[in-house]
Parts: C-alpha cells; structure tokens; sequence
C-alpha cells in the first residue's frame, strides 16, 4: 500500500504547486468544486475498488482523486494565472515512475536492480540542458531594464 500512496502523495504535491496561481490571483471560490470532484471520485472508488479489492482498492482510489483534483486545478489555475510549466517533463516523470514500478515488479531484484533502472529513467526525463523554469518574456523584459539602469 506504501507504493500507489507514493505516487498519491506526488500526485497531491502537483495540486499544492499549481494551485499557487490561483491563491496569487486570489481566485480561489472555484476550489471548492475541484476537491469536491476529487472527494466524490474518491468515496466513490472506495464503495467501487474496495470490496473486491481490499485494502489495496482504497490507495488506487486515493490516487485517481488526488490526480482528478492535479488535474482540475491544474486547468483552472492556466486560465486564471498562466505559468508556462514544463508538461512533457511532468508527463516524462511520472510515465517512468509508472514504468519503473511495473519494471521492478516484473524483474524482481530489489535494490540491485531498482537503482540503475531509476537513474536511467530519470536521465531520460531530466537530461535536456534547458532549465526546469525557463523565465517568460515578461521577466526577461524585467531583467532586462534592470541591467539597463545599472
């Protein structure tokens, strides 16, 4: 059960760092319905995954709410306070996560064979020489008059 929380705790993080926009534009009445979804989604998963399922039913179900309310505020965050994010590399992740459990089950191993599959993996997602938070034409403009007066 600690591996799929895993992925619903990341899953919740990404919900945390989108939902910043719309704090900063202090929009935030819509909030309410996307965790409302998220909750819904998860009581329903639970009354769906549990029973034939069992304890397992429940983080599958945790997961999918977490993702809906990444989603949900992810979407609402872009029209209300756009930042350009870097969605192929948060897409890139999350497949190798993804991937790197499946391997790992297939394989067996343990740690011996975990380490190298995750390196790799995080090579591939991560390799590109462009920074993870390019600035946008706006800050460039700032940085740029502030070089000026100097």
């Amino acid at each position: 059960m600690v591996g799929p929380l895993a992925f619903a705790a990341v899953a919740f993080a990404g919900y945390i760092v989108v939902a910043i926009g719309v704090g900063r534009a202090a929009r935030t009445q819509f909030n309410w319905v996307v965790t409302g979804v998220a909750a819904a989604v998860n009581i329903g998963l639970n009354l769906i995954l549990i029973p034939p399922y069992g304890m397992m039913g429940a983080p599958i179900a945790t997961i999918a709410a977490y993702v809906v309310m990444f989603v949900g505020m992810a979407w609402w965050s872009q029209r209300i306070y756009p930042v350009a994010y870097q969605w192929r590399r948060v897409v890139t992740a999350a497949t190798d996560g993804v991937a790197l459990v499946a391997i790992g089950k297939l394989a067996g191993g343990g740690l011996p064979v975990a380490a190298p599959l995750a390196r790799a993996l995080s090579a591939r997602a991560f390799s590109r020489s462009a920074s993870i938070c390019r600035p946008n034409a706006a800050r460039s403009a700032v940085a740029s008059a502030s070089r000026a007066e100097l």
